[in-house]
């Protein structure tokens, strides 16, 4: 069971690249597909495990990356100076070296990104957000953000796609349990999707 204290702090974990050092395991499942796209993990994934407590009660942002892969579940790994039992874990995907979690408050601080990347019939790597926290080792990630689809036609070349809405990019945080999701105060109004190559409309509907 974890206090807080005024005594000097001592870390409880790190990460490190001595190999004297332990590996530590965590495995990852994805709750369910989302909107009607079936979602996996891909090998080197990489997710924000929040181990130990900060001086000032935030957790320690570890980078955790998936090795063994099977569809929907993956082992997640990383090298740390100590290993002690938690009473819970708390992860986020994607990595990102700003995420932070607040044990006190069970939030989880990260971004939305203003800039993406899209993916013909799926999802770009690190665009949607997943949480997860357990009493064990064992994660089941839930996604954190919907799909959003348009269909387009007419006589042009799309390179990129721009969403308007009332702060849905930027600055967030989410409850850690629940997955309610709050967006910053400086959070932006928009989104930009960008496409690899140019699609040509035409007179049938192109859905993106």
């Amino acid at each position: 069971m974890f206090a807080a204290a005024c005594d000097k702090y001592v870390p409880v974990y790190t990460n490190t690249d001595d190999s004297k050092n332990a590996n530590l395991n965590l495995k990852g499942s994805i709750a369910s597909g989302i909107g009607g796209l079936g979602t996996s993990w891909a090998e080197g994934a990489q997710i924000s495990a929040f181990v130990g407590y900060n001086v000032d009660l935030h957790q320690v942002n570890v980078l955790f990356e998936a090795g063994t892969v099977e569809g929907t579940t993956a082992s997640f790994t990383t090298k740390i100076k100590k290993v002690e039992e938690q009473t819970s874990y708390v992860a986020l995907y994607p990595y990102a070296k700003n995420n932070a979690y607040d044990a006190v408050q069970d939030i989880v601080s990260f971004s939305l990104p203003t800039m993406q990347a899209y993916v013909d019939g799926g999802v770009a790597a690190g665009v949607l957000p997943m949480i997860a926290k357990s009493s064990s080792q064992n994660l089941e990630f839930k996604q954190l953000c919907g799909i959003f689809r348009i269909s387009l036609t007419g006589d042009a070349k799309v390179n990129s796609i721009e969403v308007e809405g009332l702060r849905i990019a930027g600055a967030c945080t989410a409850n850690a349990a629940t997955g309610a999701i709050s967006m910053g105060e400086e959070a932006g109004d928009k989104i930009t999707v960008t496409f690899p190559e140019s699609v040509t409309l035409g007179t049938d509907p192109t859905v993106f």
